[in-house]
């Protein structure tokens, strides 16, 4: 079965939290104000929410990979 996996590259974040306001139930912002997943391992079905998560990172730090 499918899954997917949000990866954030830390140094990359610039912490604008565009990836939060698009998708609160699956990023938040540690105390460096850099985007963490809260999860690790989503569905397949959630492609399109974490897509546009993805798209809307003006730093493109956030990667949606398939497993």
């Amino acid at each position: 079965m499918t899954r997917l996996r949000v990866e954030v590259v830390r140094d990359r974040c610039a912490g604008y939290a565009n990836c939060l306001e698009a998708a609160p139930d699956v990023f938040d912002l540690d105390e460096h104000d850099v985007a963490v997943v809260a999860e690790v391992d989503f569905p397949v079905e959630a492609r399109a929410h974490l897509d546009n998560a993805a798209r809307r990172c003006p730093a493109k730090a956030i990667t949606v990979i398939e497993m």
